[in-house]
């Protein structure tokens, strides 16, 4: 084929596309998706919102947390979460991540965003991790839907390598999906 080259993954022969697998349209599509759901979240959620920023500001000091991580090309970029009293990570914690979908730094589905130093350190275990860095991180990865029972990163990465060789629209509206029907299972 045109294109690809042959190369082996974790004894598996694959063809890798040397080309970027989403056409133009596609990005515009996406990105359209990305803002109309990032911003009709935020819209809708703007009162659990705005309650959360001041209990954070009253109780921690603070209200948000911020970590570098890393996106497509390798780019970087602060993702944001609310301060976590107890540790304990939830949906609601994670609601500032909408804000950085709507400014473009992730996208609502892709792979999970890895700060820079687990990237870096990924990267240099495997070269191969840094074919995730393809597709821009999101808040949905095909990994945290399909993988849920598996904590092997080389698992986790051969999910992710599938979404990325095979993104379509309706797979990323499946992944919504199915994501929303796992919280409502929690």
């Amino acid at each position: 084929m045109q294109g690809t080259e042959t190369m082996d993954l974790f004894d598996t022969p694959l063809l890798e596309l040397k080309e970027y697998p989403i056409s133009w349209e596609m990005r515009v599509l996406k990105r359209l998706t990305d803002l109309v759901i990032s911003g009709g979240l935020m819209l809708l959620l703007s009162p659990i919102l705005l309650v959360r920023i001041l209990y954070g500001k009253a109780v921690c000091g603070t209200v948000f947390e911020k970590q570098e991580c890393t996106t497509k090309d390798g780019k970087s970029f602060f993702l944001h979460t609310f301060v976590r009293k107890d540790g304990k990570t939830t949906w609601m914690t994670s609601l500032p991540m909408l804000w950085d979908v709507f400014r473009g730094k992730m996208s609502v589905v892709g792979p999970r965003p890895l700060t820079k130093k687990e990237m870096d350190a990924l990267i240099k275990e495997n070269p191969r991790y840094f074919y995730r860095l393809r597709v821009q991180a999101g808040l949905i990865g095909y990994a945290q839907v399909y993988g849920k029972k598996t904590s092997v990163q080389e698992d986790l990465l051969k999910l992710d390598l599938i979404y990325i060789q095979h993104f379509s629209a309706l797979m990323d509206m499946k992944l919504m999906l199915l994501s929303l029907q796992g919280e409502s299972r929690q």
